[in-house]
Formats: structure tokens, C-alpha cells, sequence
């Protein structure tokens, strides 16, 4: 300031979370620090407005506090735009994310069974990879599950690729994933934008 400069503070804060780890003291950390900057900065740049409300009760600020800008989170256009044209592969189903056992993918596995004795050409895509992979692979496996692919992690343009061949997109959130708090999903805007 005593040089004629002013400095703005922009703090980005994307994926906000009360329970961001599965660890109390890193997850005290983390808010302490969330906290700290959002208090500081000139500019809080949030995804959604559940997380500006969020931090206005949390952290004790007005109701008018200007800091706080909403930027939805978007698909990078410029990637969007090359698979927008892509032909969908019919009856294609894609799941992109965690592959853990925060989701039941045995009872999805099942239902698309039996979807398949209506859809003959029904087809799963997985994207993603976690802590029961492996377990589901077997399975998939035992029960002769051959319309299930797994892909395993793929880097972001070919999964919005993958994404543009599909019909459907599998987007399930059960409120116990980490950042699983105030959801405002890319995924699900990459499934809009790829149709």
C-alpha cells in the first residue's frame, strides 16, 4: 500500500467439504485453513451457492458479504465441443468415478441383468478405479457378466470421449463420500453436455 500497489487475494475453494478426510485432524486442519482464507482473501470463488451459504453460517459473515462469487463448475468447452457430434452407441451405460464401497455396484451389476433381458444390446462402461475393483471384476466375472467394461482411469478427454459415445450416464451420490457434502457435480453437467 505505502508503495501505491493493492493486492487482491482470490481464493478458489471448489470441492468445500465439512468432511472433506477421513480424518478428524486433517479435516480440522483443512476448515481451519478454509476458514483463514476465506476470512482474508478479496475473493472467494465458490461453485455453489450451498457452499456460500455454508461458509456464511459457519464462519460467522453478512449475509451481504460481497466476497463471494458464484462460478458454476463447466466443462472445458473446447474438449466438450470436439465429442459433441460423436454418434451414441445404443444402449451404452457409463459410470464415471470412485469404484468403492461407497456405492452398491453388485445391486447396479444386477439390475442392469435384468434390464439386458429387455435391452439385448445393454452395455456398462466403468471409468474409475478404488478399493473394490478388484472384488468387482471377480464378480462381474463369476456371474458371466460380459456386458460390464471396465477401463479402469483414464485421462479427462478420453472419458468425456467415452462419455459422448453413451446413452446414459450413472451418477450416484449417497452422502457419504468425502466431498460428497454440497454436491454441484462436473459429471453430471460433462453427462448434459455430451447429450
Amino acid at each position: 500500500k505505502k508503495m501505491g500497489f493493492k493486492i487482491n487475494l482470490f481464493f478458489v475453494s471448489p470441492d468445500y467439504s465439512k468432511k472433506r478426510f477421513n480424518n478428524r485432524l486433517l479435516n480440522k486442519t483443512y476448515l481451519f485453513f478454509d476458514k483463514f482464507c476465506t476470512k482474508n482473501c478479496n475473493r472467494n470463488i465458490c461453485n455453489s451457492k450451498y457452499v456460500i451459504n455454508e461458509k456464511i453460517k459457519s464462519y460467522g459473515l453478512s449475509k451481504n458479504d460481497k466476497r463471494f462469487l458464484h462460478i458454476p463448475n463447466i466443462p472445458n468447452p473446447w474438449i466438450v465441443d470436439k465429442y459433441k457430434k460423436n454418434e451414441k452407441i445404443s444402449n451404452r451405460v457409463i459410470y464415471v468415478g470412485d469404484v468403492s464401497s461407497q456405492n452398491n455396484f453388485k445391486s447396479i451389476f444386477d439390475s442392469i441383468y435384468e434390464l439386458k433381458k429387455k435391452y439385448k444390446n445393454l452395455h456398462l462402461m466403468i471409468i474409475g478405479s478404488g478399493n473394490k475393483e478388484k472384488e468387482l471384476r471377480d464378480y462381474s466375472k463369476k456371474k458371466k457378466y460380459d456386458f460390464i467394461e471396465f477401463k479402469g482411469n483414464l485421462n479427462h478427454e478420453d472419458t468425456l470421449k467415452e462419455i459422448s459415445l453413451s446413452e446414459i450416464g450413472i451418477a450416484l451420490y449417497n452422502g457419504n463420500m468425502n466431498y460428497d457434502d454440497f454436491r454441484d457435480s462436473c459429471k453430471i453437467r460433462e453427462y448434459q453436455a455430451l447429450g
